[in-house]
C-alpha cells in the first residue's frame, strides 16, 4: 500500500487521522456483535464502516481494500510483536509500568470496587494509553515520521490527563490499597508524563 501522500502531513492532520482510526475501531466492534457468525461477516462489517464518510481513511482510492489491508497488517504486527518480545525501546520502561498498573487496576476493580461503567472506563483508558505507546514504538525514527511521532506523544499526554481524572474518582480505594503491597498510580503517571515531555522536547 502506497502511503507516500502522508509524508507531508503535519501534526494536525495526523491527530485527525488517529481520531478517525479510533472511531473505526470502535465502529468495528460495535458492528461485530450484529454480524457475528453470519456468512461473510468481515465483508459486511467493512462495507458498513466504509459507508460512513467520517470513517473513511483520508486520501485512499479504495477504502474497502485499504481497511482489509490494515486489518491484515494488524494481525501481522501482533505476530511480529510476539516474536520480538524483549526488544528494548525508548519507552519500554514506561510501557512496562503502565502494563503493571493496568493489571493492578483490574485486580483492584475485581477485589474491592466491583464492575461498573466508570470502572470499565478506567480499564479502557489504560488500554488506549498503552495502544498509543505501542504505536509510537512501532514508528521508525526518521525525519518523515517526525509529525506522526509528535502527534502520538501529545495524544499520550492527553490520555494520561484523562486517566488521572478518571482514577481520582476512586481515591478512597487507591489510597487504601497503596498503604500495602500495591502499585500506586499517580506518581508513576507523573513520571511517565515527564518522560514523554522530555522525548517531545528532544524531537522538537
Amino acid at each position: 500500500m502506497d502511503w507516500s501522500f502522508r509524508e507531508n502531513w503535519d501534526e494536525y492532520a495526523w491527530s485527525k487521522e488517529i481520531r478517525k482510526d479510533e472511531l473505526r475501531i470502535a465502529g468495528y466492534f460495535q458492528t461485530l456483535k450484529d454480524c457475528l457468525d453470519l456468512p461473510g461477516e468481515e465483508d459486511m462489517i467493512f462495507k458498513h464502516l466504509m459507508s460512513q464518510p467520517e470513517l473513511v481513511p483520508t486520501g485512499v482510492k479504495d477504502p474497502l481494500r485499504t481497511l482489509k489491508w490494515e486489518m491484515k497488517e494488524m494481525e501481522d504486527e501482533r505476530e511480529e510483536d510476539a516474536s520480538a518480545e524483549g526488544c528494548i525501546t525508548i519507552l519500554s520502561p514506561d510501557v512496562m509500568q503502565v502494563e503493571r498498573m493496568s493489571v493492578e487496576w483490574n485486580l483492584l476493580a475485581v477485589s474491592e470496587i466491583g464492575i461498573s461503567r466508570k470502572v470499565l472506563a478506567v480499564t479502557c483508558a489504560f488500554g488506549k494509553l498503552l495502544s498509543r505507546m505501542y504505536n509510537f514504538e512501532e514508528v521508525i525514527e526518521e525525519p518523515e515520521n517526525t509529525a506522526l511521532r509528535r502527534s502520538l506523544l501529545k495524544q499520550m499526554l492527553a490520555d494520561i490527563d484523562n486517566l488521572e481524572s478518571l482514577l481520582h474518582g476512586f481515591n478512597k480505594y487507591i489510597y487504601k490499597k497503596a498503604a500495602g503491597d500495591f502499585v500506586e498510580f499517580f506518581y508513576p503517571l507523573a513520571t511517565i508524563r515527564e518522560d514523554i515531555i522530555n522525548i517531545l522536547n528532544e524531537i522538537n
